[in-house]
């Protein structure tokens, strides 16, 4: 890897990040492989970098001018999830400035609109609960849909609680057990609850009280 090439360098941080173990001699020697590899342009180092250099979210007075630059030069080269990790950082951020909101969204509509599937949770779900925007569930369900195709686990669950509660949409247990089962499927347990529910009261399916235990358990040991 020492000839420069910023492949090279991204796999070798790659296979330590794999084996570093939280050793911080490790951790050291990952981050400086994935410098010189977004250093020479290669668009995952440039988005491992960013992430890496992110401010913890009980920081009060965070910087994310070093993180944002290597996520927007990731971002600049198609990696769209970094529009949205940029844009979710800012809303985050313990304390952000007046427009910082506003700034913050667009960055997250940027990666949704590309087809990001985590930037579409982000916006599906804040339709969702009216957190960014006025509640909109025919906007939730666009996003959350597009972003469940992609095998996003939490915006799967969302879209089960959406069918299951009818927000928006014909209530349809079945069709909410549906994206419950891929979402717990995913190891999710909201959804592996949700699930144990449905099981336990015979919600749109017949009543099993010895597979809502198992699921129950499951949903536990998840959480």
């Amino acid at each position: 890897a020492q000839n420069g090439l910023g492949e090279a360098q991204y796999r070798v941080a790659e296979y330590i990040s794999r084996d570093s173990d939280d050793n911080q001699d490790h951790s050291t020697e990952m981050h400086s492989w994935y410098m010189k590899a977004a250093e020479q342009g290669h668009p995952s180092a440039q988005f491992r970098l960013g992430v890496s250099l992110l401010p913890q979210h009980d920081d009060e007075t965070p910087d994310f001018r070093d993180a944002h630059k290597w996520l927007r030069l990731a971002g600049i080269q198609g990696l769209h999830r970094a529009w949205a990790i940029i844009g979710d950082s800012i809303l985050n951020a313990q304390n952000h400035e007046e427009g910082d909101e506003k700034k913050a969204v667009s960055y997250i509509k940027r990666a949704a609109e590309a087809g990001d599937a985590y930037g579409q949770y982000l916006i599906g779900s804040a339709c969702l609960w009216g957190s960014w925007f006025d509640r909109n569930y025919t906007e939730a369900a666009y996003w959350l849909s597009l972003s469940a195709e992609q095998g996003h686990h939490d915006s799967e669950y969302l879209m089960g609680e959406i069918f299951l509660r009818g927000f928006g949409v014909q209530r349809d247990p079945m069709i909410a057990h549906e994206y419950f089962t891929n979402s717990a499927d995913h190891g999710d347990a909201d959804a592996m609850y949700a699930l144990g529910l449905m099981n336990e009261s015979g919600d749109g399916i017949n009543v099993d009280y010895e597979k809502a235990k198992e699921i129950m358990n499951a949903a536990a040991s998840a959480g």
